[in-house]
């Protein structure tokens, strides 16, 4: 929800034209809210709820562990604070409570159905055939550190924030100004004049001197030099490897089958034909001209009516009840009489009946005993955790805690940021897992990890042995990377003086064609182009778009890209006029209505403050994110 906040004090105007211009929007605060401290360990009280120093950390654990994977395992609370991630948590948390609070007072809930439902739809619990996998389910809590309890007790929160929003949506009104304005900024296309110089090709290049060579490789030295590699001793629970080992019982296979049976049995499905109608009368006409015998196409011709469509072969929950109701009872090559709905009076025909389709044993097994084997594994892998967990609390080496648990040790006698070894060949041995190099980094020489997991939901443990700092390399070693480097850099240089010296005369001479025909190069004319809709096969590179659309008419500007430099001179601007295309112009007209929404709930949320009073004590809030930092 946090996405959702703004700022009060900016107008939502400038905030939406912001978005095409920055592409994101200010997270707003909640800076005026500091009272008197409440005392004890509560973080904040808001009315009668009250968010405990407990929560609040929770939430602070949740937020680094995500930033951690997203920009590097170094990231901490003090930083998190610095960014401003701290107080936008409290936000969330502080807003979550004021909606419940809300929602229980309006009477809103979100029942066990709907939770159930969306829980059930949700596509990162499915498995390869699009189907809720529990499995998935309890690996996604388990990789965020989430009670299923809280897991649905947050989707809860999601959904009441939901329903809110939506009524705060049906009664946003776009003003057509706005509309126009951020339509035809989208929508302004311009058109220009184009030289392109290619980077010449590396082999005519003459090769560097010796003195060229050296000060290049001198300039250059972290270009040349090899990575840090980190000696480790590695503990690694691989699920995938010990579900090889696990043979499911026959039993539990035939328990899964009947399970699954019911879930994947595809239902009977019709193929169907259909006209609508608007009127009753007509349709009844048509429906008895052909269950008289008249052909649906030959009917339809002749009472002057459209072709009929066809629907496909649906299954029975794909269709209006009315309409499922009637059409599964028919027999193939049976015409309905009209059924009415919303849309009006339809007539439709069975073409073609697919009975279910049941899957057998044989179909399922091999998927079924991987499915167990893997789950088995999991639950082995979890068991152990928990003995290795505690010999490593109590002070146990490594070697010690494996021959505990039964486990072998992995010897990684040099790794590099990337998961390489020396020769540059990727690491087999180790996790596959971003998190397990960000560790193996992050932790100094002779420390031994905590328990972490995988993504596949393994476990391991790693101890740094030894760290080889970052060498520069033998210039014979890397002499021909050297010479490479080198001509890279002087095709870059070249083209881009060339470029320059282009522009210089091209502005002298008002005109791209004396440039052009000094140096042999082509001009060529642009199609219109719009600063967001990429035209494939363009001249204008994408580093082109902005400083064209920055000039004023007639102006020359000048830009690389990653095949060479480009000079170009802006000829025409088209500003679009109506109408309107219907589509897009819908389609901007939700994107805004919805951010105006937001904008609604934002105040929303101000007058809830106002009815449910908000006090935070900042003493408890700042032990809470470090025990001494006072931010």
């Amino acid at each position: 929800m946090i996405e959702m906040m703004r700022t009060k004090a900016a107008s939502w105007i400038a905030k939406i034209l912001a978005f095409f211009l920055i592409l994101s929007f200010a997270v707003w605060g909640i800076g005026d809210m500091f009272r008197a401290p409440t005392g004890g360990e509560i973080v904040a009280k808001i009315g009668n709820s009250e968010i405990s120093r407990e929560e609040f950390q929770d939430q602070i654990n949740r937020l680094l562990t995500i930033m951690r994977e997203q920009i590097g395992q170094d990231f901490n609370r003090e930083q998190a604070v610095k960014l401003g991630l701290v107080q936008q948590t409290l936000d969330e948390l502080v807003n979550n409570h004021l909606i419940k609070m809300e929602a229980n007072r309006l009477g809103l809930v979100a029942n066990k159905t709907l939770i159930r439902q969306v829980i059930y739809n949700d596509k990162t619990f499915h498995n390869p055939r699009n189907q809720f996998d529990k499995l998935l389910f309890q690996k996604y809590l388990q990789q965020q550190n989430l009670p299923e309890t809280n897991y649905i007790s947050n989707l809860q929160q999601r959904l009441l924030n939901r329903k809110i929003i939506r009524a705060l949506q049906s009664g946003t009104y776009v003003p057509q100004t706005l509309l126009d304005t951020i339509y035809r900024y989208r929508n302004e296309k311009r058109i220009a004049e184009v030289i392109f110089i290619p980077f010449p090709k590396i082999g005519v290049i003459k090769a560097p001197s010796n003195n060229e060579i050296l000060e290049f490789y001198a300039k250059n030295r972290d270009k040349f030099s090899a990575p840090e590699y980190r000696q480790l001793t590695v503990l690694y629970l691989n699920p995938e490897e010990m579900s090889k080992e696990i043979i499911p019982s026959k039993k539990s296979i035939n328990e899964e089958f009947e399970y699954r049976k019911d879930i994947e049995t595809v239902p009977e499905r019709r193929a169907l034909r259909q006209i609508l109608f608007q009127k009753k009368a007509v349709a009844e006409k048509f429906s008895k001209l052909v269950r008289s015998g008249r052909a649906l196409a030959k009917a339809a011709k002749d009472m002057g009516l459209p072709k009929p469509q066809i629907l496909g072969t649906l299954r029975k929950k794909d269709l209006p009840k009315p309409i499922a109701k009637q059409v599964f009872t028919m027999p193939k090559g049976h015409t309905s009489v009209p059924i009415k709905t919303s849309l009006g009076w339809h007539v439709l025909q069975v073409n073609e009946i697919k009975p279910p389709e049941a899957p057998t044993l044989i179909s399922l097994k091999k998927e079924i005993i991987f499915h167990l084997a893997k789950e088995a594994a999991v639950e082995k892998i979890i068991k152990l955790t928990g003995a290795l967990d505690d010999a490593l609390a109590g002070g146990k080496p490594l070697e010690e805690a494996a021959l505990l648990i039964g486990n072998s040790l992995i010897k990684v006698s040099g790794v590099d940021t990337l998961g390489n070894d020396s020769s540059g060949k990727i690491l087999a041995s180790i996790p596959k897992d971003t998190n397990f190099l960000n560790k193996a980094f992050s932790t100094p020489v002779g420390e031994t990890t905590n328990l972490e997991e995988t993504s596949n939901g393994g476990f391991y443990v790693l101890r740094v042995d030894n760290i080889k700092k970052p060498m520069l390399r033998p210039l014979n070693v890397v002499k021909d990377k050297v010479i490479l480097l080198w001509k890279k850099n002087k095709t870059f240089q070249s083209t881009e003086q060339k470029a320059k010296s282009i522009k210089t005369l091209a502005i002298s001479s008002g005109s791209l064609a004396p440039a052009a025909k000094k140096n042999g190069l082509s001009i060529k004319t642009s199609k219109p182009f719009s600063r967001f809709n990429r035209i494939s096969n363009s001249v204008i590179p994408v580093s082109l778009v902005h400083p064209l659309f920055n000039a004023k008419l007639e102006e020359i500007v000048i830009s690389p890209s990653s095949k060479g430099y480009s000079i170009a001179k802006l000829k025409q601007i088209s500003t679009v006029q109506q109408p309107y295309d219907k589509r897009e112009n819908q389609n901007l007209k939700t994107m805004l209505k919805n951010n105006m929404a937001s904008e609604y709930f934002s105040q929303y949320s101000t007058g809830l403050r106002k009815q449910f009073p908000v006090v935070i004590d900042r003493s408890v809030m700042t032990k809470a994110v470090t025990g001494n930092l006072d931010y």
